[in-house]
């Protein structure tokens, strides 16, 4: 949606080229954060919602360059320096960017830079049009680390609706044995005894993941030397942005050895606890 918008707003920017006039800008001040720059960085002017997000005033950032709101490894990059010799030239760019808001608060924004350019094509400044997305970044960065805590961690594999593998981890291959090559494409069911493949538990279980129904447990499966494996085991219903339910997700942890440590200990015949004393025989008694 961002870039939608912008597109039509490089389109008025366009037209402002010809005509020198800032007043194209001003509808825009009160639904977009802006800042205006010389050619040389140095910053012009600001709104509202660009300072707010920023955390400065305008007295405060005007007549300063660029690079305080930048990182000081980018400030001493070459890819900084080029990147404001390429604006000079007429470039623009639409990126998302890392910059430095007030009291060293890092800012990603989703951002335009936009040459303006004289009838002559001399640019004479540089509009700066941004959409702050840190929340979405930062979500997106937990979700990461999340997830590569959980693939370091744990046996995961993905199904598709019908059951057949999408795709697993380092973790699943190993506790069951395959190599990646192998598992693709094959049925859950590769993984369960024949018990359980025929039996009506079975179907009820597919059914309810069809459903988008949560199930988890501690199941017994088993792996490519046809040993059984206990996994306590999520089956994940995954949706799409639409609410359509499209892939199953499997977050597993081999406990075989605690199930077979509680079936032996179970097993085991109870001793029999032998009297420590020798009984003593009973005496006649004597009497008095």
């Amino acid at each position: 949606m961002f870039s939608t918008i912008t597109s039509g707003i490089v389109s008025r920017l366009t037209w402002q080229k010809r005509n020198h006039s800032s007043a194209t800008l001003h509808s825009l001040k009160d639904s977009i954060a802006m800042i205006e720059f010389s050619p040389e960085g140095t910053i012009l002017n600001a709104n509202a919602l660009f300072l707010e997000r920023m955390g400065y005033t305008l007295d405060e950032i005007e007549g300063q360059h660029h690079s305080l709101f930048c990182t000081p490894d980018l400030i001493q990059s070459p890819h900084y320096r080029d990147f404001w010799q390429r604006l000079n030239r007429g470039e623009s760019f639409s990126a998302k960017f890392l910059r430095v808001a007030k009291h060293s608060r890092p800012v990603w924004l989703e951002a335009n830079y936009v040459p303006v350019q004289d009838r002559s094509g001399r640019v004479f400044k540089i509009v700066k049009l941004a959409n702050d997305i840190t929340e979405h970044i930062v979500d997106a960065q937990e979700q990461r680390a999340m997830t590569t805590a959980i693939e370091r961690s744990m046996a995961v594999v993905a199904f598709n609706l019908k059951g057949e593998v999408l795709k697993a981890n380092a973790n699943f291959l190993k506790t069951m044995g395959y190599r990646s090559d192998e598992i693709s494409g094959l049925h859950h069911s590769t993984f369960c005894s024949e018990e359980v493949r025929n039996s009506q538990e079975y179907r009820t279980f597919w059914q309810k993941l069809n459903r988008g129904e949560f199930i988890s447990g501690q199941f017994p499966r088993v792996n490519k030397q046809g040993q059984t494996i206990w996994l306590r085991a999520t089956y994940n219903p995954v949706f799409d942005d639409h609410g359509k339910l499209y892939k199953v997700v499997k977050f597993a942890t081999d406990v075989t050895a605690q199930v077979e440590k509680i079936t032996r200990s179970v097993r085991l015949p109870s001793r029999r606890i032998k009297p420590r004393c020798k009984p003593v025989k009973a005496q006649n008694s004597v009497p008095m």
